[in-house]
Order: C-alpha cells, then structure tokens, then sequence
C-alpha cells in the first residue's frame, strides 16, 4: 500500500478532454518529463492509488492531456476531476540540494528540538488544512501539535533529520 510520505504533490487533474478518457492535467514541478511517467498517484477515498498512464500530449509548458488506463468511462474520468497529483519519489528527477527546495511535508520523520526545552519528538505529519501550518509530533507518545512557522526555526539539518527551534514558552502548556 502506498504511503504519503512515500509521495510527491506535483499537480492537479484539471478536468475530462474529449470522449476518449484523456484527463487535462497541470503539473507544478516543470523538472518532471510526464512523457517517461508509468504512472501517476491520486487519493480516493483516503486511499493512494495508482492510474498507469496510456498516452501522454503536451499541451502548454505544465498542461497536459494524459489517457489513463481503464478511464475511458465518463464517470471514471470526472472521479478525477480536481484530484491531486502525486508522484513516487523513485520518478521525481534527482536534484541537487542547491536546487531543492524543501516543503512542509519534506520534513515528516524530522526530529524537532526546541533550544530552551530539548528533543519534543519526531514530525508525523503535517497538517496544512489550516490558515497556520502545524507540525503533527510524537512527543512521550502523546501527539501534539507545534506551528510549523519560519520565525520558530533556527536551523534544519537534512542530513540528521533535526530541525532545531524556539517555540514560545506558553506553547507547552496548552493541551
């Protein structure tokens, strides 16, 4: 089963093309040659699930109308309208740390330390359903949550996976 953190967000499913089960789609990431891609990772239902790509035509530098395999059927085609798109990384192109540029989900699986308080735990998930970005961390097996916020990080080490910050005093008192 595929797992998020196993993913990339890299575009969206615009909407249906034709009658013939081509799918518009934007794609975020211009490193990323769609012609080469097996296949593509959508959420349904809660579920990542794989759509193997048949035909693939550019239509402008991020559109492109892509067939995807068994969704010729109408009803098929418009479940994906809207969907977002994710790749494996194991088909995201290799890019130098120069030319990477981290997102809040690149840091799950970060340790997080706070310099007055210590080692909070380890980044489960992000959560950006909100206005404000928050860290999902594991702390003494309790979850908690911390503002995944610029103002609060001191530095990120990607190499150790630590991400050292300064949270304000009053954050760990709240429940």
């Amino acid at each position: 089963m595929i797992q998020e953190n196993e993913l990339q967000l890299t575009g969206k499913f615009l909407k249906p093309h034709g009658s013939h089960g081509e799918m518009l789609l934007r794609l975020d990431n211009l490193n990323v040659d769609v012609t080469t891609l097996p296949y593509i990772v959508c959420c349904i239902d809660g579920i990542f699930v794989p759509f193997f790509i048949e035909q693939v035509r550019p239509i402008a530098s991020n559109r492109w109308l892509v067939k995807i395999q068994d969704a010729t059927i109408a009803s098929r085609a418009k479940m994906l309208t809207g969907a977002s798109i994710y790749l494996t990384r194991n088909l995201l192109p290799e890019i130098t740390e120069e030319q990477h540029e981290l997102t809040w989900k690149d840091l799950i699986g970060f340790s997080i330390i706070d310099l007055n308080v210590g080692v909070l735990g380890e980044i489960e998930a992000i959560d950006e359903t909100t206005v404000n970005t928050l860290f999902l961390v594991v702390c003494d097996k309790e979850e908690r949550i911390f503002p995944a916020n610029e103002d609060f990080i001191h530095e990120i080490k990607i190499d150790e996976k630590i991400i050292t910050v300064t949270f304000p005093e009053g954050l760990f008192h709240l429940r």
